[in-house]
């Protein structure tokens, strides 16, 4: 005896008590006279054999308690195999297996759960996923952009929203909103406007001599993040480009993939400066010892700059569309990053026109470098992850809008000596970081009473430190050279860089 553990009643026999014959009214008797529940509308489906020849069938009549009834109205042979035998008259005998493949209420249920479902064409797009609205309702969520993510949000539909990555951009600072060092760059400023020089946090400049373009960190003429940067030729008819290398660590995710990059410029009411080009470029050699001033001859014209050693542009830079005076979105997308042995990435954008006129502006923003075969919109992250992202690289003591040589005491590092100090020789003194930075930085100190580099106020006087000793944590420095006495006072400012 075979019991079901659904439906509740449903036993069979599993010997056959009387024999059956194929295509008549035959009765099947069960042995302990057990009853079938009502199995309409659907029947339950039983399968005969007698080791040789078996039959699938479907019953859903009975005739009374004792008895099923095999019939040709209410049942159906779903499939057979007779051994080689007539297809007519084939009867199974006593001690057949009788076995029940499927109960009918199961069968039913079956039924119901498959019309309960949701159809597959539901899903119209390579990655649309189900998501569900409320209980029991199930709705397509559309498959989101390259480099978004799947966010929970209970205002959406679902409760689900594909979102941005966090720092799915690679480059740091790509709105130029920081700049540390300076916001206005020119031949008298310092740093000047000089090839291979950085300047706006994390991106340095390029260009065919010195003096070729003066730079500025422009907030009137941002893109959707918070500034931009501002080039103004100085001297006509050069090329110029601004470039920003990605330190080893963070290009690993991206080396041996496909990545988009993009962007937005535009230019200066009535000037000529329209020509644009960029690449992603790759580093074989050692990591992050890198050559910065990548261009080893910028070319003419519409020709492309050729590269240093051991820099190889991932894609093939090619002229786009000449800028206008309103903003556009330049994309260059599906570049796949195969360099063998990469171990830096960097991304390099330049103007290739040598027609340009005196005062020509070019505003450049947005700068954006992800995972993916399709460009998304730009990533914008707050004030302070942008300025604490710069910092692993260059870090000062003045207020991130005041330029390095300022004379002011606001951020500098104060000692003082009480009036019943006694005299000592001052050996050396501790600076923590704001922020680890990527190697042991150069650090440069600066007097807050004249702004003098290199030097530090004993009482307003320019004094220079014996020797510096840095970390990526902090740095000291130690003189021998005087002595410190009761009442005075010793302060500086400093920076430190770490750059590529």
């Amino acid at each position: 005896m075979t019991t079901l553990a659904a439906p509740t009643g449903n036993e069979i026999q599993d010997e056959l008590a009387a024999s059956y014959t194929r295509g008549t009214d035959t009765t099947i008797t069960l042995d302990d006279g057990a009853s079938f529940v009502n199995s309409t509308p659907l029947g339950h489906v039983v399968r005969i054999t007698d080791g040789v020849k078996w039959c699938l069938v479907i019953y859903d009549n009975k005739t009374d308690a004792d008895t099923l009834e095999m019939s040709a109205v209410d049942d159906y042979a779903l499939a057979i195999n007779l051994g080689g035998g007539a297809a007519v008259d084939e009867e199974f005998a006593i001690g057949s297996t009788v076995e029940l493949v499927c109960a009918a209420d199961e069968i039913a249920q079956l039924f119901t759960d498959v019309a309960a479902r949701t159809e597959k064409a539901t899903l119209t797009t390579k990655g649309d996923i189900y998501a569900a609205s409320a209980a029991s309702t199930p709705e397509r969520l559309g498959v989101g952009a390259d480099g978004y993510s799947l966010t929970a949000l209970s205002g959406e539909t679902t409760g689900l929203k594909y979102a941005p990555l966090e720092h799915k951009n690679i480059l740091i600072n790509g709105d130029f909103a920081i700049g540390q060092r300076q916001t206005n760059f020119t031949a008298a400023s310092v740093p000047a406007n000089s090839d291979d020089t950085y300047l706006l946090d994390r991106w340095k400049l390029l260009s065919d001599g010195n003096d070729i373009v003066d730079v500025y960190r422009d907030l009137g003429n941002s893109g959707d993040g918070y500034g931009c940067w501002r080039s103004i030729v100085a001297t006509q008819d050069k090329k110029w480009g601004l470039l920003q290398i990605v330190e080893a660590k963070n290009a690993a995710r991206f080396i041996g993939q496909t990545v988009s990059l993009s962007f937005k410029a535009k230019l200066f009411t009535g000037d000529t400066n329209t020509l644009l080009r960029a690449a992603v470029l790759a580093w074989d050699s050692t990591a992050d010892a890198v050559t910065s001033d990548v261009v080893d001859a910028w070319g003419d014209e519409g020709t492309n700059p050729t590269l240093v050693a051991n820099w190889t542009a991932e894609n093939t830079p090619a002229a786009l569309t000449a800028m206008t005076d309103a903003y556009q979105t330049y994309k260059i997308e599906g570049i796949s990053i195969d360099t063998a042995s990469a171990t830096n990435i960097a991304v390099f954008i330049w103007s290739d026109d040598k027609t340009n006129a005196a005062s020509d502006a070019v505003y450049i923003t947005d700068v954006q470098l992800e995972l993916g075969s399709v460009a998304t919109p730009f990533e914008v992250l707050s004030h302070g992850t942008k300025l604490s992202e710069c910092q692993r690289y260059y870090e000062k003591s003045y207020d991130e809008t005041v330029p390095p040589g300022t004379v002011t005491s606001t951020g500098m590092i104060d000692l003082r000596w009480p009036a019943t100090y006694t005299a000592i020789t001052m050996t050396s003194a501790f600076v923590f970081f704001k922020k680890t930075k990527r190697v042991n930085p150069t650090v440069v100190l600066y007097n807050p009473d004249t702004g003098t580099i290199s030097k530090f106020s004993d009482n307003g006087d320019d004094i220079s430190a014996t020797g510096i000793t840095t970390g990526v944590a902090l740095f000291n420095f130690y003189v021998t050279t005087f002595t410190a006495t009761a009442g005075e006072y010793y302060r500086w400012h400093f920076t430190a860089d770490a750059e590529l």
